[in-house]
């Protein structure tokens, strides 16, 4: 009786050895194909993604030759049935897994796949040895994958959508506070757009990011994206005014394109077009010159300065900019649509 029990452990013993060397195997080979194509294409996004595709197609078959490679040097009987049903629960356990670890820390890459290894090549061993007691080779393997794949995918499967959920969870609180973090560096009034031209609606509010700001020397601002389902439309910028805010020679230094990046700004020159309630309203001066065309208006409402890039493709009617102006109103930072926001 000692002597089974010894037996065992030690069948045990080598059957965890086994999975980690198959696992080891695999990932090394893996690695090394990613690495190959991802240089080779010379580290591109679309590459790179390629490349991912590329090692992650090879992972299946390579997972299922080293388990049954694995499983004949460590010299354990029906080496080559154990190998094929547990290589491939083991590729097909951790692919359904990987969705909920892909984007964590560098270990959990490696710790999971080794886990889900040990976990279905000791299972896939305690099987068989009840499955061939009752049953000749053929219809053995066939219950045998049969069970384990079952087993596999019904822990795996729920346990991803779980996993899932706690990781999006988590990005979800990490993006909160992201934004609470940006909102408490606004020191100056912000307003909400009362009327917008027909068929625009913002879609987007984002808030301050201090790291971008700091690497992009822009102010801390607030930023309102309007549009017809996602399209061009009207972008607003909400900042403390700046010293370099000299209209007619300058509106910067952070125009309401994208053009004001440095420590000195951009200098964009701009014209009145209009006036409303004492509130000057200027428009910069590259106007159609542009392509596609862009018209950006810039003014000093309540202590703010507000930016509004316009990427419809035609200059704004004076009677919109009007009600543009006269129709953003003054909001509390609670009061913002949490739905809408997010960070720069």
């Amino acid at each position: 009786m000692t002597k089974v029990k010894l037996n065992y452990k030690i069948e045990i013993l080598k059957i965890i050895g086994a999975s980690l060397f198959a696992q080891a195997i695999t990932q090394l080979i893996v690695t090394v194909i990613y690495k190959l194509i991802y240089q080779s294409e010379r580290a591109g996004y679309w590459q790179g993604f390629g490349a991912s595709i590329i090692a992650t197609a090879a992972f299946i078959p390579l997972m299922i030759v080293s388990s049954v490679v694995s499983l004949k040097l460590f010299r354990f009987k029906r080496w080559l049935r154990l190998g094929l049903v547990a290589g491939t629960a083991t590729a097909l356990g951790c692919n359904i897994l990987s969705q909920s670890y892909s984007n964590s820390r560098y270990q959990y890459q490696i710790l999971v796949p080794a886990v889900i290894s040990i976990f279905v090549f000791v299972l896939t061993l305690s099987v068989d040895a009840q499955i061939q007691k009752h049953l000749s080779s053929y219809p053995a393997s066939l219950l045998l994958a049969a069970i384990i794949l079952a087993i596999t995918i019904g822990i795996t499967y729920p346990l991803n959508t779980k996993l899932t959920d706690y990781q999006l969870s988590k990005d979800n609180q990490t993006a909160r506070q992201s934004i609470n973090n940006g909102l408490d560096k606004i020191d100056f009034a912000i307003y909400m757009p009362k009327w917008l031209p027909k068929g625009l609606t913002i879609k987007v509010i984002r808030t301050p990011n201090p790291s971008n700001d700091a690497i992009y020397h822009s102010p801390t601002r607030l930023e309102l994206d309007t549009g017809p389902n996602g399209d061009n439309g009207l972008f607003f910028n909400e900042f403390r005014p700046s010293k370099e805010y000299s209209p007619p020679t300058n509106c910067g230094p952070y125009s309401a394109g994208t053009v004001s990046v440095g420590p000195a700004g951009y200098t964009v020159t701009c014209k009145e077009v209009v006036s409303i309630d004492n509130i000057p309203v200027y428009m910069g001066s590259s106007g159609a010159t542009s392509y596609p065309p862009e018209y950006d208006y810039y003014f000093i409402k309540g202590g703010t300065e507000i930016t509004i890039e316009d990427t419809m493709g035609y200059p704004l009617p004076t009677d919109d900019i009007n009600n543009l102006v006269n129709g953003l109103y003054e909001i509390n930072i609670n009061s913002l649509p949490s739905a809408l926001l997010q960070q720069q």
